[in-house]
């Protein structure tokens, strides 16, 4: 669960630094002020029930609060537009990268993550995938 928080709280930081290259480290402080007030809300909330793991999932919900906040508040000043397919991939990718810290017990699941981007990248690939399928 840790390893999940890891990739929003690295999004955050690449905002955090674009609010410190506009001079503007007044939000940052804010939005570090309202994910640590989600954090201590969800664990006290969930730790009488769940124990650590309760602790992961607010830290993972905590560092999800923060990127939402910065990017919402960056767009009064950059307005952004993300591409979704983009996004999606450097998430799969991340998680390929996390999983593969794991070792050979995990190379089932990278593969799938592998298959689909480039599901989401390469139109062609369901029939290129089709097509070797029926070869085998």
């Amino acid at each position: 669960i840790l390893l999940f928080s890891l990739l929003f709280t690295s999004f955050s930081l690449l905002l955090e630094d674009i609010f410190r290259g506009l001079k503007n480290t007044r939000l940052i402080s804010l939005t570090l002020c309202f994910g640590t007030a989600v954090n201590l809300f969800f664990n006290l909330l969930l730790i009488p029930y769940f124990s650590i793991y309760a602790a992961a999932f607010s830290s993972l919900l905590s560092s999800v609060a923060i990127l939402t906040v910065r990017y919402l508040l960056l767009q009064k000043y950059l307005h952004l537009t993300w591409n979704r397919k983009m996004f999606f991939a450097i998430l799969i990718l991340s998680m390929q990268v996390i999983l593969s810290c794991f070792g050979a017990k995990t190379i089932l699941p990278q593969t799938m993550l592998f298959l689909l981007i480039a599901w989401i990248f390469y139109p062609d690939f369901k029939s290129h995938l089709s097509h070797l399928l029926h070869k085998v």
